[in-house]
């Protein structure tokens, strides 16, 4: 569903019935009002990318009970609030984008309870929003610059180099890929 002209709207509720998804995109697509407290009952979702929409809240405690996500990507939104402390039982989280939102408060649970791969955030600046120790966010970006404007696009799709069996590897492009 990535990277689509859809009309602009809140993400639809027929998603809560699709209890089997381990992949959902919604990125670039004009998602507008609340991340849905129900993304949190999709128990097999291992990506959730909400990048680059119009999406405003907190960011909802429930997605703590996705305990096999490995990818969270809500960079580039206007979320605020701060970080659910529930996010400290994310054990497989490899990804968390979160740059670009108005986001705010000490993020230094994450790092105490995960090995978090990619970390991006607005911990950078004069004035930084989150406060993120030294070893644990791998990119701080600040509001006054530009950061992580990569178009990633997690790709985990069949293809024929493959014989259209699916890798056992997330590409984002680049040099950005994970096992799954």
């Amino acid at each position: 569903l990535a990277v689509n002209d859809f009309d602009k709207g809140p993400i639809p509720d027929w998603v809560e019935k699709l209890t089997f998804l381990r992949d959902l995109s919604f990125k670039d697509t004009q998602r507008t009002g609340t991340i849905p407290t129900y993304l949190g009952t999709l128990s097999n979702l291992i990506l959730l990318d909400l990048d680059r929409n119009a999406l405003q809240g907190s960011i909802p405690s429930q997605l703590a009970n996705l305990g096999n996500l490995s990818f969270l990507l809500l960079n580039r939104n206007q979320l605020t609030g701060s970080v659910p402390t529930e996010f400290a039982s994310l054990d497989k989280l490899d990804m968390l984008l979160m740059e670009n939102n108005t986001i705010i408060g000490d993020v230094s649970l994450l790092c105490n309870s995960n090995d978090i791969l990619e970390f991006v955030t607005d911990c950078g600046g004069a004035t930084p929003e989150v406060s993120c120790p030294l070893d644990c966010c791998t990119t701080c970006c600040s509001d006054d610059q530009t950061c992580n404007d990569d178009a990633l696009l997690a790709t985990y799709d069949p293809i024929w180099e493959h014989s259209y069996k699916r890798r056992n590897v997330y590409d984002f492009g680049g040099n950005t890929s994970f096992p799954a």
